[in-house]
């Protein structure tokens, strides 16, 4: 997996959409164990959106962004939840999974 984009130009204005790298959270049973099994997790990502007005003087304007959660056991079917993000997330974002008992020590 890698960061990608796609650029729609309608002649006015271009679009840029683009993905940030998948990060893997692993997904917990009742007790908080960490399942094990291949597909026992979720993959988020960020997809974000940038507007640039045609001309070569244009400035490009964030288009929001959103989180985008998958079911790694169902991934075809799409994201299973799609999180607008309340500001634009740059470019090139690179994330990872720490579990949170990591996180107090």
């Amino acid at each position: 997996w890698r960061s990608s984009s796609i650029t729609e130009d309608d002649g006015s204005s271009s679009k840029v959409y683009t993905v940030t790298e998948p990060t893997i959270v692993p997904k917990v049973d009742g007790q908080g164990n960490q399942l094990t099994g291949e597909t026992d997790a979720y993959i988020i990502m960020v997809w974000s959106r940038v507007v640039r007005a045609a001309g070569a003087d244009a400035e490009a304007k964030g288009g929001g962004s959103e989180l985008f959660v998958f079911d790694a056991a169902s991934i075809g079917e799409g994201p299973r939840v799609r999180i607008p993000l309340p500001a634009d997330v740059p470019y090139g974002l690179h994330s990872t999974y720490v579990p949170w008992d990591d996180l107090r020590e």
